[in-house]
């Protein structure tokens, strides 16, 4: 919930810094955008003493790297990938964890971000790598399909976008797979010591 709070809040302050600010130039509103990702960071971590999680350091640098690129290069379109980039990622590590078998590949990318238990990692990780692969396309197709303009007003509401595709990911994959989820929180209860 954090990282949402956080990355729309300088959301907000990209899209109202891109058309009332800096005179629609792409460069000055991220450059503004990750300024503000950082002391949210710094406020988070040195006043309310709130440990900045894996997937928020994830968003940070894979967004302080697509600026860099784009200013290197003058390639605004490197920004407009910043968001897939970050989806892609943390859905090819949900996927990589889940191809080794490794639920803690999946802890470390979600932290306290999300407390679920062992049986369910599997589910969670294929619901996150689907929704966010397909919440990455979709940044790209708003991308490419219409203006700069359309594009950044797409950004300060593409969190709640994520959110309605993640939830509607969940809606096909667990019923698909609620014969093993049951099946394993079945044999997850019975391993747990009696309390009697």
């Amino acid at each position: 919930m954090l990282n949402l709070l956080t990355d729309f809040i300088a959301a907000i302050v990209f899209v109202v810094s891109y058309f009332f600010f800096f005179d629609q130039n792409i460069y000055w509103a991220a450059i503004l955008f990750l300024f503000v990702l950082a002391v949210q960071f710094m406020i988070l971590n040195w006043i309310f003493r709130v440990k900045i999680s894996n997937l928020m350091w994830i968003a940070f640098v894979l967004g302080m790297t697509t600026a860099l690129i784009a200013f290197a290069l003058q390639f605004p379109d490197a920004i407009k990938w910043r968001p897939t980039a970050i989806l892609w990622t943390i859905s090819s590590v949900c996927l990589l964890g889940l191809g080794l078998g490794r639920f803690n590949v999946f802890k470390w990318i979600a932290g306290e971000w999300m407390e679920i238990v062992e049986f369910m990692w599997k589910a969670m990780c294929v619901v996150i790598a689907i929704g966010y692969l397909f919440a990455g396309t979709v940044n790209l197709v708003v991308a490419y399909a219409f203006s700069e303009q359309v594009w950044v007003l797409f950004v300060a509401f593409a969190w709640l976008l994520s959110g309605l595709i993640v939830n509607g990911v969940v809606r096909i994959v667990i019923p698909l797979m609620r014969e093993k989820i049951e099946r394993e929180a079945f044999e997850f209860l019975d391993e747990q010591p009696s309390t009697d």
